[in-house]
């Protein structure tokens, strides 16, 4: 793991942006053959090694390194890749663009509407917002392992696709 996460810092990924999330150490048993016999004890089953796990997420913000680095850690030890993620890091723009749009769609209504009715509409009185966030894209996991690596693997291209952040508004006005 040290390998691959050097590695990774190697690829320009920050350091903020690599995290262990699970790190464990279990003992592997192993037990031999035993054929019972009235009053004979089989040996309890030995430790024959320890499995070692550890996660780490890594963010990566430049689209053009992921296939690369899927590859890469393969390559220098990692032998299980996947939970690939994406996700908008700040999310404040694009929510003020949706927050905007969302509001000349409901005037358009709120005008539409009040045509339709025969009035007018008055002053705006409230506006009320619902945020429904972002719908973040899980992929399915990526599975690789060293010997594919070994023998010339190359990652699948990775497409971040796009995401929507959807902001619904209640416009109340006055009616004349």
């Amino acid at each position: 793991m040290n390998k691959a996460l050097d590695f990774i810092k190697k690829q320009g990924i920050d350091t903020q942006d690599i995290k262990t999330q699970q790190y464990s150490i279990n003992p592997r048993y192993e037990t031999t053959a035993c054929e019972y016999k009235s009053g004979s004890i089989c040996p309890p089953a030995s430790i024959a090694g320890y499995t070692v796990q550890q996660s780490v997420f890594v963010k990566i913000r430049d689209f053009k390194l992921i296939s690369s680095l899927l590859t890469g850690v393969v390559e220098n030890g990692a032998n299980s890749v996947g939970q690939i993620q994406f996700a908008i890091d700040n999310t404040d723009s694009v929510e003020n663009a949706a927050r905007a749009e969302a509001i000349e769609k409901a005037k358009a209504k709120a005008k539409s509407i009040a045509e339709a009715g025969g009035f007018t509409l008055g002053r705006l009185l409230e506006i009320s917002e619902n945020a429904g966030g972002m719908n973040p894209y899980y992929s399915r996991g990526v599975s690789m392992d060293m010997v594919g690596a070994k023998e010339g693997y190359i990652a699948p291209v990775i497409e971040a696709g796009s995401q929507e952040v959807e902001i619904q508004v209640t416009l109340r006005y006055e009616i004349q």
